[in-house]
Parts: C-alpha cells; sequence; structure tokens
C-alpha cells in the first residue's frame, strides 16, 4: 500500500462502514428489494472503471435473440437526458450513452432487442414491461450496486490486471463495496485474461475468489477479449486498415488495446482521453493535427468501438469529412466453460417460464 493510500485509511473505513450499514439494511428486510414477473439478470462489478461488462452484455444478446425478446437497462452514464428513455433511431450517444447507443445501433436490426435507460431503474422496468408486454429478460448493465432490485441472476465481473480481491474501498482504491460483498454474486467471471493461461493462476483467482464464500462457490469463468475486424465509421463491413495507424482512447484501461495495435499495425502514436471522454472541437483539433503532421502515406485514426459512436455526432461531421478513421471491434471469448456459462443464462429463464 502507497503512502498516500495509507492516509486515506480512515475515510475508506467510513465509507466502507456505510455501505455495509446499508447492504445490512437490505439483507435483514429493513430496506425493500422487489422481483419482477420476467427475468432479470445484473451484470456488474465491485469496481468503479471497466471491467469488460459491456461485450459480455452482448454475448449474452447474442445468446438469446434467436429465443428471446431482450431488453437492455443501464442508467445512460454521461447522457445528456434525464429520466426513462427507450431507444429509437432519432437517439445519439449523447441522448443515450456510449454503450446504450453502441448497443441499439449494433443489434436493433434483429428486431428482438430494445435498448432503455433510466437512473432509477426500478420505476424503469414496470415501463419496460407496460411499453412491451411480450419482454422475456431484462439486462441490468452496472447493477450489482442496485439493491432496491433482486435480479433472478447476479454476474459479478472482475478484471484479471485489477482483481477485486487485491483492491481496497474508495477512496483509498476503486472498490465501490467492500471485497466480502462479492458473495452476493451467483457467477463470477475474470474479464481480460492473457491468453494462454495457466492452470495455477486460475487456481489463484478460484483461492482468492472462494474465499469471500461461506457456502457454496459460485461457478468462476475466465474470459479474454478478441478483436475484430477494422471497420470504417458509418459502414458496415469489415474493411482493410492502412498500416500507419493514430490510435485514439477514451476508455478506462486502454493498455491490452495498445498492445494489440502495436503487434499488428504500425502505430505512430497513441492519444489518450479520460472514460467516457466527450470530444470537443478543442479535442478533436488536438488529434486532427496529431494526424496531418504525420510525414506518411497510408495513415489513418484508429479508436475504439465505444469512442466512435461519440464520433459519429453531426457536430463533429465538418471537421472529419474526408478523414480516415476506423474502430475495433472487441469479442468476449471463454478460455473454457463456455457451454457451462450458457447453460445457466439458459436455465435462469427458463425456470421463470
Amino acid at each position: 500500500m502507497k503512502l498516500y493510500q495509507i492516509a486515506l485509511l480512515p475515510l475508506g473505513w467510513l465509507y466502507a462502514v456505510v455501505i455495509q450499514i446499508r447492504n445490512w439494511l437490505y439483507e435483514q428486510g429493513l430496506k425493500k428489494s422487489f422481483r419482477f414477473d420476467t427475468v432479470v439478470i445484473s451484470i456488474g462489478n465491485l469496481t468503479v472503471g471497466g471491467t469488460g461488462k459491456t461485450p459480455l452484455v452482448e454475448y449474452i444478446v447474442r445468446r438469446l435473440t434467436k429465443k428471446f425478446i431482450i431488453t437492455t437497462l443501464s442508467r445512460g452514464y454521461k447522457r445528456k437526458t434525464k429520466g426513462f428513455r427507450l431507444a429509437t433511431q432519432h437517439d445519439t450517444a449523447l441522448t443515450l450513452g456510449d454503450e446504450p447507443y453502441q448497443l441499439y445501433r449494433k443489434f436493433v436490426h434483429t428486431n428482438r432487442i430494445h435498448v432503455a435507460v433510466g437512473e432509477e431503474r426500478l420505476l424503469a422496468i414496470p415501463e419496460i414491461l407496460a411499453r412491451i408486454p411480450n419482454n422475456n429478460v431484462i439486462l441490468l448493465d452496472d447493477a450489482f450496486q442496485h439493491r432496491k432490485i433482486q435480479p433472478n441472476l447476479h454476474i459479478l465481473l472482475t478484471d484479471f490486471y485489477r482483481p477485486f480481491f487485491s483492491d481496497y474501498v474508495l477512496p483509498v482504491g476503486r472498490l465501490r463495496e467492500p471485497r466480502k460483498e462479492a458473495h452476493r454474486a451467483d457467477v463470477v467471471v475474470v474479464t481480460k485474461c492473457p491468453t494462454p493461461l495457466d492452470e495455477s493462476t486460475k487456481d489463484f483467482f478460484r483461492y482468492h475468489i472462494s474465499s469471500y464464500y461461506t457456502d457454496k462457490v459460485p461457478p468462476i469463468f475466465f474470459t479474454g477479449i478478441r478483436y475484430g475486424k477494422p471497420m470504417k465509421i458509418g459502414e458496415k463491413q469489415p474493411i482493410t486498415l492502412p498500416k500507419n495507424v493514430l490510435l485514439i482512447t477514451g476508455i478506462a484501461n486502454p493498455t491490452p488495446l495498445v498492445t494489440y495495435v502495436a503487434q499488428h499495425y504500425h502505430l505512430i502514436k497513441h492519444i489518450a482521453f479520460s472514460d467516457h471522454h466527450r470530444f470537443t472541437k478543442n479535442t478533436i483539433r488536438k488529434f486532427l493535427k496529431a494526424f496531418h503532421s504525420i510525414q506518411l502515406a497510408e495513415k489513418c485514426l484508429l479508436t475504439t468501438e465505444k469512442d466512435s459512436v461519440r464520433l459519429m455526432d453531426a457536430r463533429w461531421k465538418s471537421m472529419l469529412e474526408g478523414v480516415p478513421i476506423y474502430y475495433l471491434p472487441i469479442d468476449i471469448v471463454f478460455l473454457e466453460g463456455k457451454l457451462m456459462f450458457d447453460q445457466i443464462i439458459f436455465k435462469t429463464l427458463e425456470q421463470q417460464q
């Protein structure tokens, strides 16, 4: 532990006590939690920052859309609107938030998925059921701390490089809740794992995760990231990427992406913005200046899929016109146990039928 973290320990203890009292009130029934007639699957984490929730949501959506009607529900982080909102063709990343808009653009063509946002998810779910009476399942994104709702399945994610069991509560570390609250999870998914992953490392994770369970230890899965073929913004087919790349990111941990791009392309420069960065004229001018200063042929701007939905904003169309901008889609890959994970998801839905 670093010196500044030691100085913050009293605040961390106070924060942990407040959170534990809140959770105790829910566990004793002194604060109420509610269940709904539709299946609710919660996908969340104990930490602030990205742990790979959106790729897992997309994975589950792909598995379920052939048989079920799905609605994803999140608060719509950093959106410019308020209250409940069901996505339509008139929405943007500004009205929905980055991840919900990304999901909407990617899956709306199936007509079997709806995307909703709402700060008060307890109020949003009845709204969804009223508007979409044939809905079968709601995927709650980033809702591990949302105790007002009792999901049918709690999925907890933890980043391989930032596991919850070696972290501390805010403001000492990045945990929203004490580590022991992991015991509420029905499934644990370790994300962003390197491949191959040896058994001794898996056992190390299993040992530390299981220490927070006094009863049955939940299934623990290990997943990695797979980058798809580059896509040009505004187009729907993969395309060959120009070999000289200026990388732009606005995500919590760009290191795996930077490593991948450096291995597969000629990475000229990486410009990193904060997670969920809202582009402005000044920040766009900044990376365009860097791009135009590259004195090489076959050059392009490359970004993440999440960042690309913000760059598609109509406000930036004239500034970016004629500039080759691409993004790399990502998928989650199960290193083992994929069939077992799918069975858990389908069994959860079958129990409600």
